[in-house]
């Protein structure tokens, strides 16, 4: 009964809100009206936030992505919701990282042709600083690391697919010798915790790899200064740093029941994106902040229901991790670092979980009797993938005429706006009812069955 009366209830909460008064609330409170109780245009401009010039793309360990949490906490403070430690919402840890700051990729010879970084190549994440200059190119398909020769040459570099690259074999070509890795295919943006160290690593389309191998077989260019000879030159500027601060956003809710408060219910997502990548602007479409918003949602409804009601009955942790694309390096720190015992953790509630993380994850919580619930982005909304939108200049280096070189940026994010805030509401409708079988233990009021126990009827009437 009690779980009943809280989602009508709840959803009255959001009436009154809207400017009605409480008659015309309870009238109107019936389970239909739980299905617009969210605010949308409140998502919307979560995410338009999220997605901001001033967040510069959310990626972990940038000064953007400091700013989102700056926000992500104050909007945890205007719910009222208590600090992790202290005062504050936000908890810095440390993880590893390797941040790619820059790359160039040119031709040299009679004249320099520079290629254009997001369109043409795209350094790797795993990749060294340095600068390479090399001859030739020399295309290894379906080799295996053990399989590699003793030595190659210095001048060369080694062209090998993307289905291919792994970092047992990026390894072994290192100790071949090679200082410079192509990797053909899509340019798909990562992050890496760490760096391999001495081998530049670049991505290329099979478009730039197709001009290279044409410019590499003309004759010899003019012989350049310093007596050497060179094609191609790959420079690369990536930043590791094996402490890197990772920042998570956490704030409680605190739990009613006298004994069941002791027990913590988690609601979290993943709040970094891509960011800026080798100096491209790129838009992360898997990582827009949706699953952030529909969080901050869940967390403004429960907590005005927990000013109205004596609910939650245990406590709930509402957080926004870092390192999502860094082996979930944020919720791993917390695990390591909790703020509240992890035996009294019953469940952490997982929005916008990748399937492919969810077995990982749910491995290691078991250890410490923890139930996982994945809520995935629901499968009716399309997810674009990561877009990589070069400047005007990157766009006049290109070689490769590629069609998403000449989107328009501002209709897809417009579109994105609408499309992610209907999917954050139906997130809210699931984390909302998870929410109340795990944190409302029930009636309060109990019937009493016989247990058998015999009672004196002369001591009843004394």
């Amino acid at each position: 009964m009690r779980i009943v009366i809280l989602a009508l209830v709840t959803g009255c909460l959001l009436n009154i809100h809207s400017g009605c008064s409480s008659a015309e609330a309870l009238e109107h409170a019936a389970p239909a009206s739980l299905e617009t109780m969210w605010d949308r245009e409140q998502l919307e401009s979560h995410l338009r936030i999220l997605n901001s010039t001033e967040v510069e793309g959310r990626g972990t360990g940038t000064h953007g992505y400091a700013r989102a949490t700056e926000y992500v906490a104050a909007q945890m403070a205007a719910y009222q919701l208590q600090p992790a430690i202290g005062s504050e919402h936000r908890l810095t840890y440390a993880a590893s990282l390797n941040y790619i700051q820059a790359a160039q990729l040119a031709l040299v010879g009679r004249d320099t042709l520079r290629l254009g970084p997001g369109i043409d190549f795209l350094a790797d994440a795993r990749s060294d600083s340095g600068m390479v200059r090399v001859r030739r190119m020399r295309r290894l398909q379906g080799i295996m690391p053990e399989d590699l020769p003793g030595q190659l040459a210095a001048d060369e570099a080694v062209l090998i697919s993307a289905g291919q690259q792994s970092d047992a074999l990026l390894l072994r070509l290192r100790e071949a010798g090679v200082r410079l890795v192509f990797i053909e295919g899509e340019l798909a943006p990562e992050q890496a915790q760490r760096r391999i160290p001495g081998i530049v690593i670049v991505r290329v389309t099979p478009a730039t790899v197709e001009y290279i191998e044409a410019e590499l077989e003309r004759p010899t260019f003019r012989r350049l200064a310093g007596g050497a000879e060179w094609h191609l030159i790959a420079r690369v500027i990536s930043r590791y740093q094996p402490a890197a601060g990772v920042i998570n956003v956490l704030g409680f809710l605190g739990g009613k029941h006298p004994v069941l408060s002791e027990e913590l219910i988690i609601v979290c997502a993943d709040l970094d994106a891509m960011g800026w990548v080798s100096g491209v602007r790129t838009v992360d479409f898997e990582h827009f902040g949706t699953d952030v918003a529909a969080m901050l949602e869940v967390a403004r409804m429960q907590a005005e229901a927990s000013r109205v009601l004596g609910v939650p009955d245990r406590t709930v942790l509402f957080a926004a991790w870092a390192g999502g694309r860094l082996g979930h390096a944020g919720f791993r720190s917390y695990l390591n670092r909790p703020v509240w015992p992890l035996e009294a953790t019953r469940a952490v509630i997982y929005l916008g979980l990748d399937p492919e993380d969810e077995a990982i994850l749910r491995e290691q919580l078991v250890r410490y009797g923890i139930i996982l619930h994945a809520v995935p982005m629901p499968s009716t909304l399309v997810d674009p993938g990561i877009r990589l939108i070069p400047s005007p200049t990157q766009k006049r280096m290109a070689i490769s005429r590629h069609s998403d070189a000449e989107v328009n940026v501002e209709a897809d994010m417009s579109e994105a706006f609408e499309r992610a805030s209907l999917l954050a509401g139906k997130m809210v409708e699931e984390v909302r009812d998870l929410l109340v079988q795990l944190t409302v233990a029930g009636s309060s009021i109990n019937p009493v069955f016989d247990d058998g126990t015999s009672v004196s009827k002369a001591g009843v009437g004394e």
